[in-house]
């Protein structure tokens, strides 16, 4: 071991990364000590030099460039003898870190110095050939600022300042690849971010913090990081960002970019080949007895058995926060945990709910995942996801089936959640069934009594006070419970000890005055969501503030209005007005929204858009989703929407509906529903009517009838309040429609009435092969409804509108088998016979398979009720060998037994 030398302990300390300091031992050189400013730069000079010495040429030449050399170095002596003292005052001429020799001025005693740019490029060496993720940080965390900025300007320390900065950006940039690749995406996001806000024109950084920011589910950071780059690209050097990074950005928008997973194999369970999500947000407080019925539930759910768990009480009392609390900690055991939820005031898809978790479960699998899932028979059920799903995935949509029929769906859904079951448990969460259609409930009661087999846990919420008697829902439950295939749990509000025990969680601190807890839970009353929804307003109105490290309530004069809404309001009120102007268009889009669609629809710049969403980001009234933006809770979304004037109101759903046109053009009417909603509510409601029609056909081919008949009702009505805008083909079109889905459920005596009606308006249109068909429907109507005298007046007036020389052979094929079923149903079997062989004639020259089917069905009716057994039977195998699918019993036969 070397002599330690005597002066170690007084060592010399250069700090130039963050500003210039001196230290020695531990006394810290001052700005006074220096007396001459270049006294300081000869130190700076000699600490960047190579092997820390300079000539005194070229210190005169950087130092004094325009003194003659006499002068300069006149000026070098008093300077170096400024530079001493600072640094030894006891001794200023023993030149004991300043040694000049042979006309070479070098820092003497290198063991005594140490220089944080030499530690700095030390450490950084050593991080890149070890590859250490600690060796990173440690290297990091020397550079504490550029190199000398209070000497921006001088060019001797210019080229040295970016050659120790690049190398500070590439360390950052290895560090967040080393992070990314160990799955620590928040640091390596962390790291990038030093890099932008030290160069934020470095595009490579910013593009892949911006899929960063996408991958950890802040998709909208990732947008503004887009703005930012722009800005500053044409702020500072009038260019656009590269082509690669406008990539990256156009990926963001269309939601294409993927997770990193895992190679599959089939001995990986489907839930490692999700894009993990964290299901659970906010404060759980006062739930311990609804938390041991979860964790029985999931214990249950994964020792092999299914259960359905329903979760009732009050708007905000917690349902949804507990739902998720049950799909978070199912995810964190390896289960697999799928969310669809049913919205308040938006028009319903069939099956929406089920449908948004599919989608859920779909964005959040891999290719290869979705794959494998497609190639089985159940893949069926993915063929009720939107339409733009499938856009983007061509491949898939060639594997779903073609058929609508409702014991399919239902089976498919059961056999698909199965299968998952058979890698991982499945929790199914289906928020705000309160609001769900017809169909979704049949889904879930069916799912409900299979849940045994997956295994399955269904997890259900509703608002207790809308699932009254009479509703869909309110039957399920009962029904449900009567059978014992689910458990109900009612959520209730908080204790007064549980909801100060929240407001101490939402204030993030231990000491709140008694005043505070009172006034706040008189107004929340123990609902959670109105108790942090108080405590924000309060905060926000500065009238609960900390004091003395107590949070205190200084206003009492007033308080807040007893109901929610009105808090929420204030809360809005303060918002900008541009950001006000977004959410209320946001809430005409609905709880939900996609981030296109309100791009399309707001008609203002986009970096002014992400703005105003930024504040509604900050002030919790949004928070981000998969798609785009989320209202935090319904009441934001109810307190705008229910603000608005009537025209505002209309003037916006028009703005929505055109940006919904403009997005998706060729494609609008896979968006019908949505589209005929907010043009039905826009100033122009007629626009509406095709898109009705289109959403109504739907809803009727998967067999959600009460949807169905709801929207060909609401056509209807369009169509009689601006006759002047719809086609005189319309009203008649939509009426037969709405009578075939009510004959198809029974009402024959009730559909009768919109066929007449139907009729009369296609005479009045000039529509007789519209009028024909029509006719044929009422007399079957009629014949099912024991009406036989007004069957055969329809039918009589259809054989004298028509004749047998009416070119839509098709059609007279029908009303000729319509009115041979009449015969046969009035005991005139001769006649019925001689009607069926007539229609029979005409089906086979229209070359109409299902009408000779048809035909042949009624002369087989005839001949068995004639007594010729033997021409019957001949009849039916002809019919039967005519191999039509999906022979219609109820025209051909029901209505007669």
């Amino acid at each position: 071991m070397s002599q330690q030398t005597p002066h170690r302990s007084e060592g010399l300390q250069l700090k130039l990364l963050g500003g210039f300091q001196v230290t020695i031992g531990t006394r810290v050189v001052q700005d006074a000590d220096w007396r001459l400013r270049k006294a300081k730069a000869i130190v700076k000079l000699l600490a960047l030099a190579p092997g820390r010495q300079v000539h005194r040429e070229q210190l005169i030449e950087m130092l004094w460039p325009d003194l003659d050399a006499s002068a300069g170095l006149n000026n070098l002596h008093k300077t170096l003898y400024a530079a001493r003292r600072a640094l030894a005052p006891e001794s200023p001429v023993s030149g004991r870190f300043l040694r000049f020799e042979n006309d070479v001025l070098e820092l003497a005693h290198a063991e005594e110095i140490s220089i944080d740019t030499e530690a700095f490029e030390s450490a950084a060496a050593k991080a890149r050939k070890t590859g250490d993720i600690n060796a990173y940080r440690q290297a990091i965390a020397i550079y504490s600022g550029d190199l000398l900025p209070e000497d921006r300007y001088e060019d001797w320390a210019q080229s040295r300042r970016e050659e120790l900065r690049t190398l500070y950006h590439t360390l950052l940039m290895e560090l967040a690849a080393l992070y990314e690749a160990a799955g620590e995406i928040t640091n390596a996001i962390e790291s990038l971010s030093r890099v932008v806000a030290s160069d934020p024109a470095e595009e490579a950084a910013q593009a892949r913090l911006m899929r960063l920011y996408v991958l950890s589910g802040h998709r909208h950071h990732a947008l503004r990081q887009y703005q930012r780059l722009r800005d500053v690209l044409q702020r500072e050097m009038g260019v656009e960002p590269q082509l690669v990074t406008q990539q990256v950005y156009q990926e963001i928008l269309d939601g294409d970019v993927q997770l990193p997973v895992a190679e599959e194999s089939p001995s990986i369970p489907v839930s490692h080949t999700l894009k993990p999500r964290q299901f659970a947000q906010g404060s759980l407080v006062g739930r311990e007895a609804e938390i041991e019925l979860v964790e029985e539930a999931l214990e249950g759910l994964f020792a092999g058995e299914g259960n359905a768990l329903f979760l009732g009480g009050e708007s905000g009392v917690g349902k949804s926060r507990l739902a998720l609390e049950i799909a978070d900690r199912a995810a964190h055991r390896g289960g697999i945990s799928l969310l669809g939820a049913a919205y308040e005031g938006e028009s319903q898809l069939p099956y929406g709910p089920f449908i948004e978790a599919l989608e859920d479960f779909a964005y959040r699998a891999s290719p290869e995942t979705m794959r494998a899932l497609l190639a089985q028979p159940h893949g069926e059920i993915f063929r009720l996801l939107p339409g733009q799903w499938h856009a983007r995935h061509p491949g898939f949509q060639k594997i779903a089936p073609q058929t609508a029929d409702r014991q399919v769906i239902f089976t498919a859904a059961v056999t698909f959640l199965q299968h998952l079951g058979s890698w991982n448990p499945v929790v199914l969460v289906q928020d705000d069934l309160h609001a769900a259609d017809e169909a979704c409930i049949q889904l879930l009661h069916y799912l409900a009594r299979s849940s045994a087999q997956p295994p399955l846990l269904i997890v259900g919420t509703f608002r207790a006070e809308e699932a009254g008697v009479g509703t869909p829902l309110s039957e399920f439950l009962a029904l449900a419970r009567r059978h014992r295939i689910l458990s109900r749990v009612d959520v209730g509000r908080l204790s007064r000890q549980e909801s100060d025990y929240l407001v101490v969680k939402t204030l993030g601190a231990s000491y709140v005055d008694s005043v505070a807890f009172n006034a706040i839970y008189d107004i929340a009353e123990g609902n959670p969501f109105y108790t942090e929804e108080t405590v924000r307003a309060f905060q926000e109105e500065g009238r609960l503030r900390q004091v003395d490290g107590r949070w205190q309530l200084e206003d009492t004069s007033g308080t807040l209005p007893g109901i929610l809404r009105e808090v929420v309001a204030v809360r809005m009120g303060r918002l900008q007005s541009t950001t006000q102007n977004v959410l209320r268009l946001a809430a005409v889009i609905g709880r939900d929204v996609p981030y296109d669609v309100l791009k399309s629809a707001s008609r203002v710049p986009e970096d002014e858009l992400l703005a105003d969403l930024d504040e509604a980001l900050d002030r919790q009234v949004m928070e981000e989703s998969e798609q785009g933006y989320r209202f935090v809770h319904p009441v934001h979304r109810s307190v705008l929407y229910q603000g608005l004037s009537r025209p505002r109101l209309q003037s916006l759903h028009g703005q929505v509906a055109e940006g919904l046109e403009a997005l998706y053009e060729s494609r609008a009417s896979e968006h019908a529903e949505v589209l005929a909603h907010h043009h039905a509510m826009g100033s122009t409601p007629w626009r509406a009517i095709p898109y009705i029609l289109s959403a109504a056909r739907h809803a009727a081919s998967v067999f959600a009838n009460e949807q169905a008949l709801r929207l060909y009702q609401q056509g209807v009505d369009l169509i009689n309040a601006h006759p002047a805008h719809s086609d005189a083909t319309a009203l008649p079109c939509f009426l037969e429609e709405m009578a075939d889905v009510m004959r198809r459920t029974g009402q024959a005596e009730t559909s009768l009435p919109l066929y007449e009606e139907a009729l009369e308006r296609s005479l009045a249109a000039d529509d007789l092969q519209a009028a024909g068909r029509i006719r044929g429907k009422a007399a079957l109507n009629a014949m099912t409804a024991g009406k036989l005298d007004q069957a055969s007046d329809l039918l009589h007036k259809a054989m004298e509108t028509v004749g047998e020389t009416y070119p839509a052979e098709v059609v007279v094929a029908s009303t000729y088998y319509q009115l041979a079923q009449l015969h046969w149903h009035s005991a005139r079997h001769n006649e019925a016979l001689e009607a069926a062989e007539k229609a029979l004639e005409l089906a086979h020259s229209a070359g109409d398979e299902k009408a000779q089917a048809h035909a042949y069905e009624v002369m087989a009716l005839a001949c068995h009720s004639l007594g010729d057994w033997q021409k019957g039977i001949e009849y039916e195998l002809n019919r039967s060998e005519m191999g039509v699918s999906g022979f219609d019993t109820d025209q051909a036969f029901d209505a007669h037994l």
